[in-house]
């Protein structure tokens, strides 16, 4: 796991990084046999899946988290492809839920700064 990236605020990615829940090993293996039977409709699931994994701890049932909405839907919109390897077993999950946390962070910093929270990766 590296540093922050340019423009995340390191605070809050350290904050998330040390939220990332236990791998979901069944949560993997639905959405792997998914992949295989209907790939197209597989992408979407897969943002929407990770999206309730970690707004639990992240966003917060009432956005009460670290983050609001649109910064974590936003990272994970920006992290299909990485998403997707993880799902397929090519990437592991410390490295994925560590790319999320760093991009959530950056689009949360730049909603807060009256920015649209469209950084790039």
């Amino acid at each position: 796991m590296s540093g922050p990236g340019p423009g995340a605020p390191a605070g809050l990615r350290e904050r998330l990084v040390g939220s990332i829940p236990d791998e979901p090993v069944a949560l993997r293996a639905e959405l792997l046999a998914l992949v295989r039977e209907q790939p197209a409709a597989a992408r979407a699931a897969i943002a929407t899946a990770l999206y309730r994994e970690l707004a639990e701890r992240w966003v917060g049932s009432d956005g009460d988290g670290a983050l609001d909405r649109g910064a974590l839907e936003g990272a994970l919109a920006s992290a299909s492809r990485e998403t997707w390897l993880w799902v397929i077993g090519d990437r592991p999950w410390a490295d994925t839920a560590c790319t999320l946390a760093g991009r959530s962070a950056r689009r949360a910093r730049g909603r807060r700064a009256g920015g649209h929270g469209t950084a790039t990766a």
